[in-house]
């Protein structure tokens, strides 16, 4: 069975922010608890927005990409998990993450702002303003149009 990657939704898989979770942000004394400026943002116009850092995305893929080709025959086979063996992996990841980077800043900033949210737990924090707190006021919510 041949699968297919969605090149327009490259680091999207659910299984990437599932293993950031449980490595970096589970527990009170988690890394990103204990190291919070590592995750800032590539958006100067959005610096509240953090991002998970391409190191860290790029070992996580790697060892995911471990732990796939450990099953590559079938059944279970256990690599050792060092940087001789996967050195080459990690280093594809991090080319690719510039290179989204390099060529559309805001997709990248979306891609790894959205990790960040979905493996942190941490939504961003949405201020009410006057003008927004007016323009409530005046939507006919009653009148909207509903499926």
């Amino acid at each position: 069975m041949q699968q297919t990657v969605p090149w327009n939704r490259p680091y999207q898989h659910p299984c990437i922010a599932a293993v950031l979770r449980a490595v970096f942000f589970s527990g009170a004394s988690s890394y990103a608890v204990r190291h919070p400026t590592i995750f800032v943002s590539t958006r100067p116009d959005r610096l509240e927005e953090r991002e998970i850092p391409i190191p860290m995305l790029a070992l996580v893929c790697t060892a995911i990409h471990v732990s796939l080709s450990e099953w590559r025959q079938g059944t279970h086979k256990t690599s050792p998990f060092t940087a001789d063996a996967y050195l080459d992996v990690y280093n594809e990841h991090v080319l690719l993450l510039n290179g989204i980077k390099d060529n559309n800043v805001r997709a990248f900033h979306t891609t790894m702002h959205r990790l960040f949210v979905s493996a942190s737990g941490i939504n961003p924090v949405t201020v009410v303003t006057a003008a927004t707190a007016d323009a409530i006021s005046h939507v006919d919510f009653a009148g909207m149009e509903v499926d």
